[in-house]
């Protein structure tokens, strides 16, 4: 018995297996979020003795005494507090965006590139900049996630993406 292929109704055709450029773009995005969100928690807990640390460290531990109930320091902790916020801030939105390209969807692998690239300025960027004051683990973090950053939004445009993109829409 022979089958005959009846061209009148329409062919069942596979879905676009998700590349794995795709999926480690996404588990990358992910992975900056949760270290900018490490990094935040860090100077959260660290915070205030690594500027007391620094202090002495600059003046020396006999006026480090006298420094250390000064306004000053709240206001170098507060300074470090709103660039934590700030981290959290870019991570939380990192991390919504990275669950969005899932899919593979332009729009959303543009948008996550875009809040990365900002992510290294803001998030890390701000950071950097007193690497002095910071606790340790939060300038770990400060000095990997631009590297992570860029590999990540490498790997949304290379061209399996595009084509695994291309394919989803044509197949809509």
């Amino acid at each position: 018995m022979s089958t005959t292929h009846d061209s009148s109704f329409p062919q069942a055709t596979s879905a676009p297996v998700r590349p794995a450029t795709l999926a480690a773009a996404v588990w990358g995005g992910v992975l900056v979020s949760l270290l900018y969100l490490a990094g935040a928690i860090a100077i959260f807990v660290q915070g205030r003795s690594s500027v007391e640390a620094y202090v002495e460290q600059t003046v020396g531990s006999e006026l480090a005494d006298l420094v250390s109930s000064t306004p000053e320091i709240d206001q170098a902790y507060q300074s470090l507090v709103v660039k934590a916020g700030v981290a959290i801030g870019f991570g939380l939105v990192i991390l919504l965006f990275a669950v969005l390209a899932r899919s593979g969807g332009t729009g959303a692998r543009i948008g996550l590139a875009v809040v990365l690239a900002l992510g290294m300025c803001g998030g890390s960027g701000l950071q950097i900049a007193e690497y002095e004051v910071l606790p340790g683990a939060s300038v770990a973090v400060a000095a990997v996630t631009p590297l992570l950053s860029l590999i990540t939004i490498i790997l949304l445009f290379l061209p399996p993406t595009n084509r695994f993109a291309a394919a989803r829409k044509h197949a809509r």
